[in-house]
């Protein structure tokens, strides 16, 4: 049991570190603020909760589990559109 909850854990880590990994290669010409938006929308939570909490240091870049993985396609959507210009 000790041994599934390790798995688990360096999973969430891993996937935070993707996160912060993509939200990193967005650039600061409003797509983030965009891309909030969208979270907000999608998710039904304030921008602020948002930027504060999912997307910062200062939150530890705690997107909720149950969030995480389509946050990771949404992101990878948005960098590969920037990527493609």
């Amino acid at each position: 049991m000790l041994q599934e909850n390790r798995t688990y854990t360096i999973d969430m880590d891993e996937k935070k570190l993707i996160i912060k990994s993509l939200w990193e290669k967005l650039p600061n010409d409003g797509s983030k603020t965009e891309f909030i938006q969208l979270c907000a929308k999608t998710f039904g939570r304030t921008k602020k909760t948002i930027r504060q909490w999912w997307f910062s240091n200062y939150g530890d870049w705690s997107v909720p589990n149950e969030f995480q993985e389509e946050v990771i396609e949404l992101l990878n959507i948005r960098t590969e559109k920037i990527v493609k210009l």
